[in-house]
């Protein structure tokens, strides 16, 4: 495994690699050591770099196309690939997500594995909500940067709400 800290547009990330595709993007203000050895990124993992650049500046990004090596559950493969399917701007609550995946009783698990998700950004799991509001958000900043990523996506000026667009 191999990393590299970017520079974008809401603070430095860390991506880590291996030679199967991305497995680690952490957040802006992630104190934790960086996994594995510095490197340069092979072309995928620069095109993913990229995307995440544009992204970050406001731009619409499919990351549909990222390679990953999760080396996760079944369980949270599905509920990851479910996410990644969510548009940028639009939000579901854990329960929707949950049935999206047939497993409409599993809300509470479905919340645990994203709290565990390793490529946040590129698995939205800001995009997914409680039921009775925003929910929260295990990244370093809290539900304040969930909030912000959501402005984000929503083409809204840093520090306002968005407007919840629940399908």
């Amino acid at each position: 495994m191999q990393h590299a800290v970017v520079d974008t547009a809401i603070g430095q990330l860390t991506v880590a690699w291996t030679q199967s595709g991305l497995c680690e993007v952490r957040l802006p203000g992630e104190r934790r050591r960086a996994p594995g050895d510095p490197g340069r990124p092979p072309p995928p993992v620069r095109r993913a770099i990229r995307l995440i650049q544009s992204w970050a500046h406001g731009s619409r990004v499919d990351f549909s196309r990222v390679p990953l090596d999760l080396g996760c559950s079944t369980f949270a493969r599905k509920l990851y690939e479910a996410a990644r399917r969510i548009p940028p701007g639009q939000t579901v609550t854990y329960g929707e997500l949950a049935r999206r995946i047939g497993k409409p009783k599993a809300a509470r698990a479905v919340g645990t594995a994203l709290g565990r998700n390793p490529v946040p950004v590129i698995v939205p799991c800001h995009r997914i909500v409680s039921s009775s509001g925003i929910g929260g958000f295990s990244a370093t900043g809290g539900v304040r940067l969930k909030l912000r990523l959501l402005a984000l996506e929503a083409g809204l000026p840093n520090g306002r709400s968005p407007r919840l667009a629940r399908h």
